[in-house]
């Protein structure tokens, strides 16, 4: 959603296009089930059905782990002078999220932490490797990182 929060930012067409994750129907009311699917569908909102675990492992590397890549992001940002007359779009893209609310991010952090704390683990060897490559000055390394890095986006999202 929209780093905007209260009525102000309402708008038609909110859900237009997001997903909506709803656990699979074991043991649920079918009715019940079909009834809060229908209403996601009927603002704009396409159903996948998940696990909770599986839900909560997606959604920390999808949302909860880009979320604090942004907001470190934006922190970094911080300790040069000057830092708003060279910020252009990709700055501004990569931490739009940042703007968030922190009372909510906190709560998602420490509902999700072992999904999140796993992942940031993983990401953290993939940053040293990252890290280390550019020390090195490997030329070949770098660029292999971009090239898997734009291949497994275009895997995710297509294009």
């Amino acid at each position: 959603g929209p780093d905007k929060f209260g009525p102000a930012p309402a708008a038609a067409g909110l859900n237009d296009g997001c997903v909506t994750i709803v656990e699979p129907l074991d043991g649920q009311d079918p009715e019940a089930h079909e009834t809060v699917c229908a209403m996601w569908r009927s603002v704009g909102a396409s159903i996948v059905e998940l696990r909770p675990h599986q839900h909560d492992v997606l959604v920390a590397r999808t949302s909860h782990i880009p979320h604090i890549l942004a907001a470190l992001t934006a922190e970094q940002a911080t300790c040069a002078r000057g830092v708003p007359s060279v910020i252009g779009k990709g700055f501004r893209d990569t931490t739009r999220v940042a703007a968030g609310r922190p009372e909510v991010w906190r709560d998602i952090c420490l509902t999700n932490r072992e999904a999140i704390v796993s992942g940031l683990n993983e990401l953290e060897t993939q940053l040293s490797a990252v890290r280390d490559a550019i020390e090195r000055g490997s030329a070949e390394d770098v660029e292999a990182f971009f090239d898997a890095a734009r291949r497994a986006r275009q895997e995710v999202i297509g294009g």
